[in-house]
């Protein structure tokens, strides 16, 4: 496995400031929220650069959550001269015509929060042949990371946390701000 945990490895003094906006007690949310997803998203777009993308390589966006993150992805793989497409799945389900569409490609699977992995899991149990997988995503819980040992992980920071996303302002009993919720300003409807 490689893990390229950008926090780590960036020089960037406003990385620490933009986790600590990013996190679910920081309340933050709308507009600021959904900005800070696309910035992250472009901040961390070199380093998955780095370890190689093509014209041939589609990025899975995890919806709703990771749409903004990836915005940021994808609008910075633009700018550095790539045409990747963006292949937007919603319940973790991917049709036949997607299937088709990216049999034989590099696929860069895109979430904005991976607590259990098992979403992610699903939706690559059932990609057909491909050449290679990278996942990136906001924040990973530390106990998932193992789950993707045979792929790349990009993350912008790890998280010794985990909790169940739900429809509420504070974490408390193994329940947190879901983070779709946050960016949508959906919580408490």
């Amino acid at each position: 496995m490689s893990l390229y945990n950008y926090s780590i490895e960036s020089k960037e003094e406003c990385i620490l400031e933009l986790i600590e906006k990013l996190k679910s007690n920081s309340l933050i949310c709308g507009k600021e929220l959904r900005d800070l997803h696309v910035m992250l998203g472009e901040k961390i777009t070199a380093t998955v650069i780095q370890e190689g993308i093509n014209n041939d390589s589609i990025l899975i966006v995890m919806m709703r959550a990771g749409i903004y993150f990836a915005t940021g992805i994808a609008d910075e793989i633009e700018e550095r001269g790539f045409k990747v497409p963006m292949l937007l799945i919603d319940d973790n389900i991917l049709s036949e015509k997607n299937k088709k569409i990216l049999t034989g490609k590099e696929v860069i699977i895109i979430d904005a929060v991976i607590n259990t992995g098992e979403t992610i899991i699903n939706v690559i149990s059932q990609l057909p042949k491909i050449k290679n997988i990278k996942i990136v995503t906001t924040v990973i819980a530390e106990d998932s990371i193992t789950k993707f040992n045979e792929y790349k992980l990009f993350t912008i920071r790890t998280s010794k946390n985990k909790y169940k996303g739900t429809n509420t302002i504070r974490i408390k009993d193994g329940c947190g701000p879901d983070t779709g919720d946050r960016l949508f300003n959906t919580l408490n409807i």
